[in-house]
């Protein structure tokens, strides 16, 4: 008989002898019938086991059907090879997955952008090459610590500590005469992905061209000077011939729109390359607000509803020249897009959380695909059925540059056909007190 046949009668000849033996004892305790009680014992066991053979059978019933198995039944002369087969399945997947993993370090090695992978706490989890060369990460040394520490920039920290959006430009902390940009990613449950890349080619080429810009619109400015001149003269004279005064007075707007464009682009040059951070003076808000009204209504020709809000009495601590520029900048720019019988209100809001310079117009609005895009120097904005709006394209530029320089930013608010707000946000510590 073979062992295990052997064993299994053996094992449920014992089970049914202890059950008998448990069944006549109390058979014999309550009704004195030990006999019944052992064969009862006998049954009861010889039931149990027949169903578990049967269960049993059915599952190697399926073990053994033919179209569970490609090659037909399963045979356990066959396990060997099967088992065979198996460990070399899983030796080539094993090998798939290292040459994988190969082709990934190697990736990550000639990535041409230095890949920090950081924490929802900041802190370095994984660098790649380039993030040693660029950033001076050390692969072990630094692990875990945060990017605050490897990255001291200023302007990196501040777009880190609000969240990323968007891109930022910063010193390389290992090349200071180097430009780095980063970009974050996010990246798995917890982490996110920050990708840095070398600028430097292209800011040395954008300063080239600001200085030349700039260059140009100062050596702009004699000729139109002499230009405007020449043109009020022979307005003003009486005896200058009538039919002239049309072309004359166009050729006087044009280069007034011309002067405004110099104007603005010698002062967008000079937010660019100023070194200098403005100062913590404080600013009576009221007259920096009435100031951009007189602005606007000139501009609107009285034919538009422009007022100041003082919400707060608390001045904000900055640069007066730059900020009257933000207010009168965003004045003009809700003047632009407003109808005539709209409405321009320019407000001041100050508290504990830091300040807020809004301009709110009841105007013709922007469609959203237009916002991210409003503060690029010369883009300007083509209304639905409507020529280009008029002006230089510069003025919310120059809002974005100072404040940058004040440590805020600009938040644009609006919705074709239902007006648009444009607000400029000053952290706390540039709000004076009472």
């Amino acid at each position: 008989m073979d062992a295990l046949v052997r064993r299994l009668v053996i094992r449920i000849v014992l089970r049914a002898c202890g059950a008998a033996a448990v069944l006549a004892a109390a058979g014999w305790l309550l009704a004195d019938m030990p006999i019944a009680g052992a064969l009862a014992g006998l049954v009861l066991v010889l039931v149990w086991e027949l169903s578990v053979q049967v269960r049993a059978a059915g599952e190697l019933s399926q073990l053994f059907d033919p179209d569970a198995w490609p090659g037909g039944a399963f045979s356990f002369a066959e396990l060997p090879q099967q088992l065979s087969d198996l460990e070399t399945r899983t030796e080539e997947a094993e090998q798939r997955l290292r040459k994988v993993l190969k082709a990934l370090r190697s990736t990550a090695r000639s990535f041409p952008d230095a890949a920090l992978v950081l924490n929802d706490q900041g802190e370095v989890v994984v660098s790649n090459r380039q993030a040693r060369r660029l950033l001076g990460v050390r692969k072990r040394l630094d692990k875990g610590r945060p990017a605050l520490k490897l990255i001291r920039d200023p302007e990196f920290r501040n777009w880190l500590q609000r969240g990323g959006k968007d891109l930022v430009r910063f010193k390389s902390p290992e090349k200071p005469d180097s430009w780095l940009e980063a970009q974050r990613v996010p990246y798995a449950e917890k982490q996110f992905l920050l990708l840095v890349r070398d600028i430097t080619t292209a800011v040395l080429a954008d300063k080239t061209r600001s200085d030349f810009v700039a260059n140009a619109s100062h050596e702009l400015q004699t000729p139109l000077t002499v230009l405007t001149g020449y043109l009020e003269s022979m307005s003003e004279d009486e005896e200058f011939p009538e039919r002239w005064s049309d072309p004359v007075q166009h050729m006087a707007s044009q280069c007034d729109r011309m002067t405004r464009l110099v104007r603005d682009l010698l002062e967008l040059s000079r937010l660019e390359t100023s070194e200098t951070p403005p100062g913590f003076a404080p600013l009576n808000m009221m007259e920096v607000l009435g100031d951009a009204v007189q602005v606007a209504m000139a501009r609107s020709s009285g034919q538009l509803d422009i007022r100041a809000e003082i919400k707060s009495q608390r001045p904000l601590l900055g640069d007066e020249a730059e900020i009257r520029s933000v207010a009168t900048n965003l004045a003009i720019n809700s003047v632009a897009f407003t109808p005539p019988g709209g409405e321009v209100v320019l407000r001041w809001q100050a508290n504990g959380a830091g300040g807020r310079l809004s301009a709110t117009d009841t105007g013709i609005g922007i469609r959203a695909e237009h916002l991210s895009r409003l503060t690029e120097r010369f883009y300007r904005v083509r209304g639905e059925g409507s020529p280009v709006v008029p002006g230089t394209g510069l003025g919310l530029a120059i809002v974005k540059h100072v404040l940058t320089r004040h440590e805020g930013n600009l938040e644009i608010d609006s919705k074709p056909g239902k007006g648009s707000t444009f607000t400029c946000h000053f952290p706390t510590k540039r709000i004076g007190d009472e």
